[in-house]
């Protein structure tokens, strides 16, 4: 999470987090509550998810888990959202093993290790476009920030008017240890004033 301090005197304001989950469901799940509840304790906003890499086939496809997924954020998590599911983009599961074996083979078609790279970035960019919702986190994320500063500026004023009743007791009581003392000199009786005059070096009339 990355976050940024106006001044050594402010708090931090955090950027709000966007977690990336695994496939799967179960699993899924329980990785998000991990991480979110790592960065709560910490202060720092968690918008939801994406979860990657699903296969488009099987028990554990992409529409089944979306469904499950879902439902959870619903029924348990509703203030947390879950913008996207990706799925595994053919090609680029293996990229890593395909480009050094292009390299080490000296691929007859001249392309370089960074141009299949940049390949497979170009897929991946394409599936996160189509299957993410990128306006929601925006509008999530600048949500999030809103409410943030709006608390800061809350605990800010409160603590203002804690210092400033703190200064106003302290007035007060000085107020009332003068008037006591005043009071106190008042009462001083003739004779106590003699002697604490002759004690000073008053002669006697």
């Amino acid at each position: 999470a990355c976050g940024r301090m106006k001044d050594s005197s402010k708090s931090r304001v955090p950027m709000p987090v966007l977690l990336v989950g695994k496939s799967g469901v179960g699993d899924a799940v329980d990785s998000f509550n991990l991480n979110a509840a790592y960065f709560e304790a910490k202060n720092v906003p968690v918008l939801g998810s994406v979860f990657n890499r699903l296969p488009l086939e099987g028990f554990y496809s992409l529409e089944n888990c979306k469904k499950a997924i879902e439902s959870y954020f619903e029924q348990y998590r509703p203030d947390k959202q879950p913008f996207g599911f990706i799925p595994e983009v053919q090609g680029i599961a293996n990229s890593r093993k395909e480009t050094n074996e292009s390299d080490a083979l000296e691929n007859g078609d001249g392309r370089s290790q960074l141009d299949v790279a940049m390949d497979h970035a170009g897929q991946f960019i394409e599936a996160f476009a189509k299957y993410v919702d990128v306006a929601a986190i925006i509008s999530a994320a600048k949500e999030a920030t809103g409410t943030y500063r709006g608390s800061l500026v809350t605990n800010y004023d409160g603590a203002g008017e804690s210092l400033r009743a703190t200064k106003r007791a302290r007035i007060d009581q000085g107020s009332n240890m003068s008037n006591a003392a005043s009071q106190h000199d008042i009462r001083l009786s003739r004779a106590q004033i003699e002697e604490a005059a002759k004690r000073a070096g008053a002669a006697g009339g």
